[in-house]
């Protein structure tokens, strides 16, 4: 009964505490920062992404750089958050103890700003194409995930 409810709830603080206390300090960084503003914008009621996302037109037109960096630390949804979360710590981890912290989180901010420059040199294809793919805006951290990956797996 409730005892079992306790003990359970007990192992799962554990679980958790035992999670979080393993993640190397850059990995867990970048876990509290994209969680903490996820959270932080549900309860702001925070949506206008628009603001903060990378967006080929404003950067290169308007030199709102910062949108190189903002972006990847929002998410469109708890799912959007999880998922990549999910994705982004186990690799993260292990590549950060092999690595080190400063090195790693060199490589994170080099993969934002690969990520970043990426999308632009495709807007401008695709607008050279005749799409509209210089107003595109893209938020999530998938793009230094991919980076990610292709330092962990060679």
């Amino acid at each position: 009964g409730q005892k079992g409810f306790a003990m359970q709830e007990s192992s799962l603080q554990t679980r958790g505490r035992d999670f979080y206390g393993s993640l190397p300090l850059g990995t867990r960084g970048v876990f509290v920062t994209c969680v903490a503003l996820y959270v932080t914008g549900v309860l702001l009621g925070f949506d206008d992404f628009a603001q903060i996302c990378m967006a080929p037109s404003w950067v290169l037109r308007d030199g709102q750089v910062y949108r190189m960096f903002t972006s990847v630390l929002f998410h469109g949804s708890v799912l959007h958050l999880a998922f990549n979360m999910m994705a982004f710590v186990p690799m993260a981890s292990s590549l950060e103890r092999l690595l080190g912290t400063v090195q790693f989180t060199y490589i994170l901010v080099l993969f934002t700003l690969l990520a970043s420059i990426f999308h632009v040199g495709l807007a401008f294809i695709g607008g050279a194409l005749g799409y509209a793919s210089m107003h595109e805006c893209a938020i999530g951290f998938s793009g230094v995930i991919f980076g990610v990956i292709v330092v962990d797996t060679h």
